[in-house]
């Protein structure tokens, strides 16, 4: 390779490079906006829940419903916040571990663990959390937006004062739901009794 060949690949490197950082501001400039668009503009009904000991809430709209704890069958190959998946009359529903998609450790899945339901457009998601609190009416106008770490590293779409002005996380359910997107999941699951059991850390 000559002097100029290996120069001319030093540029077109040091221009990608320059390229990769560019698309990377960009991105950070119109994803607050994307999300706010992707989220109600007035009053909207939120379900608020734990994880761990932190609040937060998902709108309303995209709960099907909250599940007691059922047996959740491994997939291999699938991202380690994808718990497995389960038989949901009928219907075969991947699961997500919300404790690890936020950070924390994982914990034992127990017989009054809770499982909410979660479908947006992209399918249903099964989402185990530490609790489910409560139905409450959240403002869409006074929510701050999430940026950085905090919306890459929590799923976090934006703070939102609650009813009595406690600050709210609302989770970007997009972001929290990644790791079920494009999994091949088997089409019967056997069907079995919960049994309480450690979920791998």
């Amino acid at each position: 390779m000559t002097t100029s060949t290996q120069a001319q690949d030093g540029d077109l490197l040091r221009r990608l490079s320059e390229l990769q950082r560019e698309l990377a501001k960009l991105r950070r400039q119109v994803q607050p906006e994307r999300t706010r668009a992707s989220l109600p503009a007035g009053r909207f009904p939120a379900l608020t829940l734990n994880i761990g000991e932190e609040l937060y809430a998902v709108p309303l709209e995209i709960v099907r419903e909250v599940i007691r704890a059922v047996w959740i069958t491994p997939v291999p190959e699938v991202p380690e916040a994808l718990l497995g998946a389960i038989n949901l009359r009928g219907k075969i529903v991947p699961v997500i571990d919300a404790r690890r998609r936020v950070g924390l450790p994982a914990s034992a899945v127990e017989l009054d663990t809770p499982i909410a339901i979660l479908a947006p457009p992209s399918g249903a998601v099964g989402v185990v959390v530490d609790r489910v609190l409560d139905l409450i009416s959240l403002d869409g106008a006074r929510l701050e937006i999430a940026t950085g770490p905090l919306a890459d590293a929590q799923c976090v779409a934006g703070m939102v004062p609650g009813p009595d002005d406690e600050i709210i996380q609302l989770l970007d359910v997009h972001r929290l739901l990644e790791p079920a997107y494009g999994v091949e999941l088997p089409e019967t699951l056997p069907t079995r009794p919960l049994e309480a059991r450690e979920v791998d850390a």
